[in-house]
């Protein structure tokens, strides 16, 4: 097992190979639950109607044994000063997690060895993956084959796509609309994009009149959707979102998300791709 954690001071490497040895590891499992109960005079038991994940706290038991051992440990309070990434790395598994405290205590201490304990707390106690996931959802699809047999389809509107949500919870998605060239508005009330999940049964529609060259990213997660032009300039469109639609609606569930992406112009070419991140319990190793 090998742990990375990394900020803007620098990075510190724990475990197989590292300077800093691990002694013990907590806090990798099933984050623990606040839950609401309630009871009723006339009933026995007790009545659980809400249950909440609480912040995740880590604690690591390090040792180090080094002729530089003032320097190193200079080092490492520098970097445990500060908010950072922590990256647990099994060889076969990887999962990292934002880490927005930090605390270390030193227990003994020699000249040539310490022994110290670090403990970070986790405000969103889920672990990702090391890097998001990216998909494009809506475009063209190139036919064309080598050799080349006529009659053929050069290329086909790809507009649906299973998206796998390999983690344990819900996740909001980043979808990227990328405008390439604008035809005509279909009628008053149908224009603009829509983005549907067959699977949940939910849409949201961006009633938006787009220009070519134009980029509109929707943040499911944040409730913000941005237009960007010329690449400097950035304007709120989230008022354009139609009557009906809820942004905290489109999610993605566990399992297999059949998505699909509809440009309602007419002769509209435009690139539609969403990112999300996996979100998952535990980090077991």
């Amino acid at each position: 097992m090998r742990l990375t954690f990394k900020n803007s001071v620098g990075t510190l490497y724990f475990g197989d190979g590292a300077e800093f040895k691990i002694t013990a590891v907590s806090g990798l499992y099933v984050p623990s639950k606040t839950y609401g109960t309630v009871r009723y005079a006339e009933y026995d038991g007790q009545f659980t109607y809400q249950s909440n994940a609480n912040a995740r706290v880590i604690t690591l038991g390090c040792d180090i044994v080094s002729k530089n051992l003032r320097p190193a440990l200079e080092r490492a309070m520098r970097v445990l000063n500060r908010a950072g990434t922590l990256t647990l790395d099994y060889g076969d598994k990887v999962r990292k997690i934002e880490c927005s405290q930090v605390t270390v205590s030193v227990s003994d201490r020699s000249t040539t060895h310490a022994v110290f304990g670090v403990q970070f707390v986790c405000d969103d106690p889920y672990f990702t993956d090391e890097q998001p996931v990216k998909a494009g959802i809506h475009g063209s699809v190139n036919l064309i084959t080598n050799p080349i047999t006529l009659p053929c389809m050069l290329s086909i509107r790809d507009t649906k796509r299973i998206i796998e949500n390999a983690g344990d919870k819900d996740v909001y998605p980043i979808v990227t609309i990328r405008v390439v060239k604008k035809g005509t508005t279909a009628s008053a009330t149908e224009y603009g994009y829509k983005l549907l999940n067959n699977t949940t049964g939910k849409s949201v529609h961006l009633q938006y009149t787009s220009k070519a060259g134009e980029r509109i990213v929707i943040d499911f997660g944040k409730r913000t959707v941005t237009s960007i032009k010329g690449g400097t300039i950035i304007t709120n469109i989230i008022g354009n979102i139609a009557q009906g639609s809820e942004l905290a609606d489109f999610y993605l569930i566990p399992g297999g998300n059949e998505i699909e992406a509809v440009d309602l112009g007419t002769d509209d070419e435009s690139l539609i791709s969403l990112e999300y991140e996996n979100k998952y319990v535990e980090a077991v190793y």
